[in-house]
């Protein structure tokens, strides 16, 4: 747990992986404490003992847990955590969805919930006004996502619309783990990049080739990153030309910005000009940095992307070739995330609006 302002806003961070895979990164969760002593919960993580003994610690009843977004990695932690708290609202994004079956929230474990809307506020918004993104386009997965401000302190909580890649990994991922993909393994030769079979078979298979730990565990990050961002990039010998396109700045994820946002790009604009007539200096997503300083600029900046000319996913998306504030994403790293908004669009599964 870190204390960001004092007896007033917390973050709590756990390692969450990636699907089906051994890649993890962070995941986080904000408590704010509210005017009247509540304590107001965004993004619940698993309510593990220590989790829970950090939170009953910080003084004051749980009486709000906010679901705000569709996402899996966040929905499937509120149900467990709600059951700990039994009195507390439960909050949800709109347009709630799982695959491969559509089931509802209360066969999920989540009752009673009550649904995020901008034209029905709850009753704590004057201290956390909310901006809902969506439910938009994607055919029968729409896509959702609910920014707040907390306005004391002119915090700008988001979850999964923007991220800001550290320079070196979160202190909650074992060092181990990071050092493990500084090893040269099958998967880190198969992206091999331009070099050929016998240069990518001749590279020492215990990392051996990177000095210290610190060296192991930078490129042991970089190669992390570029897995949770492109899934597939291109080369990850070499990681620290991709992952430099990226780091320290705020940035749409790779993955949320080539798959997801070029099919919503009127809703996703309406809603970036909305966040921005906020007065906001700092922004705290759920995953990598954060807080990070940042405000209306930066944050605006960061979907230059969506104004770009041309189509590279298919007719009517976006081209990202000239992306202003935003990174330009290296072709060959972006190719796969590229082709499979080609196929989603293809077979109908991604309707753009």
């Amino acid at each position: 747990m870190k204390e960001i302002i004092p007896d007033t806003m917390w973050c709590f961070e756990q390692e969450h992986g990636l699907g089906f895979t051994n890649v993890a990164t962070n995941i986080r969760m904000t408590v704010v404490r509210l005017s009247s002593g509540a304590l107001w919960v965004h993004a619940p993580v698993a309510p593990t003992p220590e989790c829970l003994a950090l939170l009953r610690g910080l003084g004051g009843e749980v009486e709000h847990l906010v679901l705000p977004t569709f996402a899996y990695e966040h929905k499937i932690y509120l149900a467990p955590m709600s059951r700990r708290f039994p009195s507390a609202t439960v909050y949800v994004a709109p347009s709630q969805w799982t695959w491969p079956l559509p089931l509802p929230l209360p066969l999920l474990g989540i009752f009673g919930a009550q649904v995020l809307d901008e034209k029905a506020p709850p009753s704590w918004a004057d201290e956390l006004p909310l901006r809902v993104l969506g439910p938009a386009g994607l055919g029968p997965f729409p896509f959702t996502e609910v920014a707040f401000l907390h306005r004391a302190s002119k915090t700008l909580l988001v979850t999964d619309a923007v991220v800001w890649i550290p320079p070196s990994p979160p202190p909650v991922l074992a060092p181990s783990a990071v050092e493990t993909y500084a090893r040269n393994n099958f998967l880190v030769r198969l992206r091999r990049g331009r070099r050929g079979l016998a240069a990518a078979a001749s590279l020492p298979a215990g990392g051996n080739d990177v000095g210290d730990a610190a060296e192991r565990a930078s490129r042991g990050w970089q190669r992390i990153v570029l897995l949770v961002l492109y899934f597939v990039p291109f080369d990850l010998i070499d990681p620290a030309p991709a992952f430099a396109a990226t780091v320290g700045r705020l940035v749409v994820a790779p993955v949320v910005r080539i798959l997801v946002f070029p099919s919503i790009r009127r809703s996703v604009q309406r809603w970036v000009d909305a966040v921005c007539e906020w007065d906001f200096t700092t922004v705290l997503p759920a995953h990598f940095d954060g807080p990070v300083p940042a405000g209306p600029a930066e944050f605006r900046d960061a979907f230059a992307f969506l104004d770009g000319e041309g189509d590279t996913t298919g007719e009517g998306v976006p081209a990202e070739a000239v992306s202003y504030g935003s990174p330009v994403l290296p072709p060959k790293d972006r190719q796969a995330l590229d082709t499979l908004a080609r196929g989603l669009r293809l077979v109908g599964v991604v309707k753009p609006e």
